[in-house]
């Protein structure tokens, strides 16, 4: 990195910053709870296993944070990189070239991955399938200048809201927030046939501005002329995104469990996508069509299936 406020950073150099960052995001990946289940009704352990854990659907924790954290590295990361191959004479149709080639490499790994998990072909959400999309929709807007991103983040987050707003769900009418009775998962159940908790098709819409937001903030990084004045501009940033979600939170609340909105994008907050076999658990309850019982200890994951909730896995 560029040090003592050069013009431009050097773009042949590791970013050190960012390079802490993820590996600060990768070790949260793994921290787990420390088994601290068994002391969580001391109030500090407590407070620490509950951050280390997400929220059951509204409000967020600690946890919830990292999947857009990663989101906006890849952005970032996109920024830098992309510089560096325009640097080096790369012209538009490579770039796009190569970018298509990972895109596509990364969805089909991760289309494997979910196949070999389900033990069928399995058109649901991924991790990989959906850091896939993200990143080829980003890169088509990444050459653009600056404030034509931003416009597009903001439409980007408009668009996500409106329809939500306006398209009528079955059992919920317009604007619903409702687990599994919002316009997330119905996209979902109509397109793959299945529907988890976490959303898949819809919120790649808001998985996509935040990856744009990260192109954006790495293009400052590159044109910084002073790292002061690059961190205070980080700082309006962040408290203008803050402002703004805390202010439109009555009206459009928060929700973790990957139902990802457009407040949720605005304080940079949201879920580690997982595995779609991990277990719905703990304080989590669904009415569950198969067993007519609560699925809270069910191994599977619930999915939404002709209307009704249905359990992924055997009950415990």
């Amino acid at each position: 990195m560029v040090q003592n406020g050069a013009s431009i950073l050097d773009l042949n150099k590791r970013v050190v910053s960012l390079d802490a960052f993820r590996g600060f995001v990768m070790f949260s990946m793994l921290l787990g709870t420390f088994g601290l289940k068994e002391l969580s009704h001391y109030p500090i352990i407590g407070f620490i296993y509950t951050q280390l854990t997400h929220a059951s659907w509204r409000g967020f924790h600690f946890e919830d944070l990292i999947l857009p954290w990663f989101l906006f590295i890849i952005g970032a990361a996109m920024g830098l990189s992309d510089a560096k191959r325009q640097k080096s004479g790369e012209i538009y149709r490579v770039r796009l070239t190569h970018v298509t080639k990972r895109a596509i490499t990364l969805f089909c790994l991760g289309f494997i991955l979910s196949w070999i998990g389900a033990g069928k072909p399995y058109f649901g959400p991924g991790v990989l399938q959906i850091l896939a999309l993200c990143y080829f929709g980003s890169f088509l807007f990444l050459g653009k200048s600056i404030k034509f991103q931003f416009g597009v983040f903001g439409a980007l987050l408009f668009i996500y809201w409106f329809f939500i707003f306006v398209i009528r769900v079955p059992e919920a009418g317009r604007n619903s927030y409702v687990i599994f009775k919002n316009l997330v998962y119905l996209i979902d159940n109509k397109v793959t046939g299945s529907t988890t908790r976490w959303g898949y098709l819809y919120t790649v819409i808001t998985s996509t501005a935040v990856v744009i937001y990260g192109s954006i903030i790495g293009k400052l990084l590159i044109n910084r002329t002073s790292h002061r004045q690059f961190m205070k501009t980080l700082a309006i940033f962040g408290v203008i995104g803050v402002f703004s979600g805390l202010m439109l939170n009555p009206f459009i609340p928060f929700i973790t469990e990957r139902l990802w909105r457009q407040l949720n994008e605005l304080v940079g907050i949201d879920e580690v996508q997982r595995d779609v076999s991990r277990s719905v658990r703990g304080s989590h309850r669904v009415e569950c069509a198969v067993h007519s019982a609560d699925c809270g200890a069910c191994k599977g994951a619930a999915v939404l299936s002709h209307g009704h909730i249905e359990c992924g896995g055997a009950q415990v």
